[in-house]
């Protein structure tokens, strides 16, 4: 079997996983860099129009949530929406439910 490296798809995955459990169980500082490597490795592995980059920003976007930076949550759902807009049209559940959640972030940060 081939060794896998670090920006292998499969460690990538991994990696991601662990950052999720890390978000769900208040550790969203630890999930960070993960989920950065995430993104960065999936931009670089799958180009910038790949859906699987697209659910990998939206799971930064939800840590940046966490995290209190509303601006950059805003940004990266932004970047996933317009992924899913082109790769899947405008009326893909999973284009609309990224829409909706950018639309509420947006909505949140005009009240404050």
């Amino acid at each position: 079997a081939a060794a896998r490296g670090t920006e292998a798809p499969e460690t990538l995955a991994s990696g991601a996983s662990l950052a999720l459990l890390f978000n769900e169980t208040g550790r969203a500082k630890d999930a960070e860099p993960l989920l950065r490597k995430n993104v960065e490795g999936r931009r670089k592995l799958m180009g910038a129009r790949s859906l699987h980059l697209a659910a990998a920003l939206e799971q930064l976007a939800v840590n940046r949530l966490k995290l209190e930076d509303s601006a950059e949550a805003r940004t990266l759902y932004a970047e996933a929406m317009e992924i899913r807009r082109e790769s899947q049209g405008v009326e893909h559940p999973e284009t609309k439910r990224v829409a909706e959640a950018l639309q509420k972030l947006t909505a949140q940060v005009a009240a404050r």
